[in-house]
């Protein structure tokens, strides 16, 4: 009896210097990439960094303001069309979002002809969640625009407003009830370096 605790013990010890060594080789093999902090107004050149694959270099973005709205209030001073409140209230898998955290945004382009940029990838965060953007909502927010792929002309710019869900289980409830006053952050680039914008 006692020879298998032991042996148990043994293979246990085994197993957490193994992971050990691994994760020790893993931060020192992959370094942690380095993460740049901007606040609201600054222009944040995006450069040569990504998101996913695609380089946004020569285009930039500055955020305007940003502001947490209760989902009623947002749909009427948005002036949300009854087509797309339909979409969002009958999506089937999720009800419509608590609250909502619009961002205004400028994004710049100076030179880039090849490229645009996907809204679908930037997120807001905050030290242990995620916010995901609402692609109906966004419509909502910038009637006209279909997509949230955009491709601006050169020497041009143009304001957005992203819409992000912002859904009351994913908080504390301490944190729930001061939202505004949460930080948080919009990230709009991953690779090599992480530009974050503070929101609040």
């Amino acid at each position: 009896m006692k020879t298998k605790k032991v042996v148990l013990i043994i293979f246990g010890l085994f197993i957490i210097g193994g992971w050990i060594t691994r994760v020790v080789w893993l931060n020192h093999t992959y370094p942690d990439v380095t993460r740049e902090v901007y606040e609201a107004g600054d222009v944040v050149e995006l450069g040569e960094d990504v998101i996913y694959y695609e380089s946004m270099e020569g285009y930039s973005v500055r955020l305007e303001g940003a502001k947490v709205w209760d989902y009623e209030d947002f749909m009427e001073n948005y002036q949300v069309s009854d087509e797309i409140r339909q979409e969002v209230e009958e999506f089937e898998s999720i009800e419509p979002p608590e609250k909502v955290y619009v961002l205004t945004i400028t994004l710049i382009n100076q030179d880039n002809i090849e490229t645009g940029i996907s809204f679908r990838d930037w997120y807001v965060q905050s030290s242990d969640l995620f916010l995901d953007l609402n692609e109906e909502l966004y419509r909502g927010a910038n009637p006209g625009i279909d997509t949230v792929s955009v491709a601006l002309r050169e020497n041009s710019e143009k304001t957005f407003h992203l819409v992000y869900n912002m859904r009351k289980f994913r908080f504390r409830e301490a944190v729930w009830e001061e939202i505004e006053q949460y930080p948080m952050w919009l990230s709009v680039t991953a690779y090599p370096t992480k530009k974050m914008i503070q929101v609040n």
